[in-house]
């Protein structure tokens, strides 16, 4: 009877589960409101039952006291149990309010660190920027005031180095050969200032990669000879055009490729090299043009990777540092990318991304 009894109050899917967990049927029993009840009626039915048999089997009558102790210790089982599921129930709630307040506490104080963190960056970003802002309009400031004088000591110069005849000493030719480049440097690093106190806005148009970089390499020729570098081309044929500003890209691919000489070393009996690579990219959201100009240089440290594109950090002895920070400030105008990596078998890898399609908010 009992048996049949629990075969009714339990859930369907417990007589065809009898290799579940032990744990869920715990877990049933612990949270079954029945429980209590179905115990007492059980202890009580044993109880009257084995009073019965003993009042049928004994020559004296059993006293009635016998059968009110048994059903008494049936009601203070289900009593014990009731309290037992009470007392397990509110434990089981204050645990679980419990981790609800600590993981809201936790998500609270994360969210803080967050915040706090997002505010410091921020705070860094503007000051930076104010401070870059005010050294840009330093500098913008200070090549207005030499372009000029610099404009007259070169027109002199080379008014000076055309009166000088095969009769002239030959320190004479130096010293205004070496006056009109240190001037050509200066003018340099006061357009390098201009072009960085005062971004000008795109001038778009579509362009073919493969042209604008031959016309950069073009531009760097003399660099080139300079050197004695070998540069190689390996455009991927058939690229689509792109929207960008020809100048500025020519410019920024210019300044890369001189770049890329200047550090390629050249060997006793072999010349450096620099190697420029083009292809289709389509490992992000939309496609773009993939530019890689390498070098066989020394190579970076990886600790400056994060500041080469610093306005005025540069390694070498001569120089503004400002090439590249121009360079990254054109490119994402086109809303592309720029990056550096070492290369495994030396020297640098420049990377950049030029996103296909038009740029119609382009700044």
């Amino acid at each position: 009877m009992a048996v049949r009894l629990l075969t009714c109050l339990l859930p369907k899917n417990a007589s065809v589960a009898p290799a579940e967990p032990a744990r869920r049927w715990v877990s049933r029993l612990q949270t079954a409101r029945w429980l209590p009840i179905l115990l007492g009626l059980g202890v009580a039915a044993a109880t009257l039952g084995l009073w019965r048999v003993l009042a049928a089997a004994l020559p004296a009558p059993l006293p009635q006291a016998t059968l009110a102790g048994g059903l008494f210790l049936a009601a203070l089982l289900a009593f014990a149990v009731w309290l037992a599921q009470t007392a397990w129930a509110r434990a089981e709630t204050a645990a679980r309010t419990n981790r609800e307040l600590l993981a809201e506490l936790l998500e609270y104080f994360t969210a803080r660190k967050i915040l706090e963190r997002e505010v410091a960056n921020r705070n860094r970003e503007v000051a930076k920027t104010q401070a870059l802002a005010v050294m840009g309009q330093a500098a913008s400031m200070i090549a207005h005031d030499l372009r000029n004088p610099l404009s007259t000591i070169k027109m002199s110069l080379q008014i000076v180095g055309k009166r000088l005849d095969k009769s002239s000493l030959e320190t004479e030719r130096e010293i205004n050969r070496i006056a009109l480049e240190q001037v050509r440097y200066m003018e340099e690093v006061l357009s390098d200032l201009l072009t960085y106190s005062r971004p000008d806005a795109l001038v778009l148009e579509w362009l073919m990669i493969d042209r604008l970089l031959d016309d950069a390499i073009l531009s760097a020729q003399k660099e080139i000879a300079e050197h004695r570098a070998v540069v190689g081309t390996y455009y991927q044929p058939g690229l689509p055009t792109f929207h960008g500003d020809a100048n500025k890209l020519r410019q920024v691919f210019c300044n890369l490729i001189t770049n890329a000489v200047q550090a390629s070393e050249s060997k006793a009996h072999e010349a450096g090299r620099v190697e420029i690579y083009t292809r289709l990219w389509l490992e992000q959201d939309l496609p773009a043009i993939r530019v890689e100009i390498c070098d066989d240089g020394r190579g970076i440290a990886p600790e400056l990777l994060d500041c080469v594109f610093e306005p005025f950090f540069t390694t070498r002895a001569r120089g503004t540092g400002l090439g590249l920070a121009i360079a990254k400030r054109i490119i994402d105008q086109h809303h592309g990318s720029i990056r550096l990596q070492p290369r495994v078998e030396g020297g640098t890898r420049v990377i950049v991304l030029l996103s296909l399609g038009p740029l119609r908010d382009a700044p």
